[in-house]
């Protein structure tokens, strides 16, 4: 028991030291909490940010997938495109495959129609850009005919990506 008159001090002053900490500490998390709401503000607009990037981003990663799927052996030449769904005989047709990373190849096809029917061309273009494997229109340059309207001179730059 002769402890006892020396334990109740060190026990106050103890209570005491832990109740000014406490204080101390709930002053400085509210002096701290407009920085921490502006910063948890920034992270939001981040957020929102980053998840409308996401929803543009779903349409490429779609067509990703699908010609990461197709078979490069399922690819149709344009040149049989072009009688499956044209009549027209094309004057010039060149194709250009490049190197891509990853081991893809984007593959460029220029068609050249001369007096030909322009509705009957963007036609086939319209079959040709909705095929499963589908080829883009990356270039269309039409001079229309002095002789018969909706004829004319019709350049036409189909582009593909494939896995060669």
């Amino acid at each position: 028991m002769k402890y006892a008159r020396f334990i109740t001090p060190v026990a106050l002053g103890i209570g005491i030291s832990v109740l000014l900490s406490g204080i101390i500490l709930c002053t400085a998390t509210v002096r701290s909490a407009p920085l921490v709401r502006v910063r948890m503000e920034s992270k939001r607009q981040d957020l929102a940010r980053l998840k409308q990037l996401e929803q543009r981003l779903i349409p490429y990663q779609q067509a990703y997938a699908q010609a990461e799927s197709a078979d490069a052996g399922n690819t149709i030449p344009i040149t049989s495109l072009l009688k499956e769904y044209t009549s027209l005989k094309a004057e010039d047709i060149r194709t250009e495959p490049e190197e891509l990373n990853d081991n893809w190849q984007r593959i460029r096809t220029t068609i050249s129609f001369n007096e030909s029917s322009i509705p009957e061309i963007m036609a086939f273009v319209d079959n040709v850009t909705t095929k499963p494997i589908p080829w883009r229109l990356a270039r269309c340059d039409i001079r229309a005919s002095n002789q018969s309207p909706g004829h004319g001179h019709v350049t036409i730059q189909l582009e593909q990506l494939r896995r060669p």
